[in-house]
């Protein structure tokens, strides 16, 4: 038999976790930027590779912003979950708070 509810714990631990992770994403577009730009300057004006870094690097720039922004509201929004769990839960809980259940004996004779 399964247990039913939320680890209140678990879910809040593996949600901090979570968002320390994403903490790395931060900056993750700038050092994108600055790797094209020196790509660009890399690749030099002769025999002409120019002009390719303004839109590549503009359209992942955005993407990358993208990835910083949900990887930090992921773990926020796991340890939130954890916090609502837990208060359906208990709500629960008290719902039943004085029921007496017959034993699966009782109920299989």
């Amino acid at each position: 038999m399964a247990i039913v509810g939320v680890n209140p714990n678990d879910a809040a631990a593996s949600g901090t976790q979570t968002t320390g992770i994403a903490g790395g994403f931060k900056g993750l577009a700038e050092g994108f930027r600055t790797a094209v730009g020196d790509a660009a300057a890399a690749a030099g004006k002769d025999p002409g590779v120019t002009g390719w870094e303004k839109d590549f690097g503009a359209d992942w720039v955005g993407a990358l912003t993208e990835v910083e922004k949900h990887g930090v509201a992921v773990g926020n929004n796991h340890v939130s979950g954890a916090g609502q769990g837990t208060t359906a839960d208990t709500g629960i809980g008290k719902g039943y708070q004085g029921i007496k259940i017959p034993a699966l004996a009782a109920i299989n004779r």
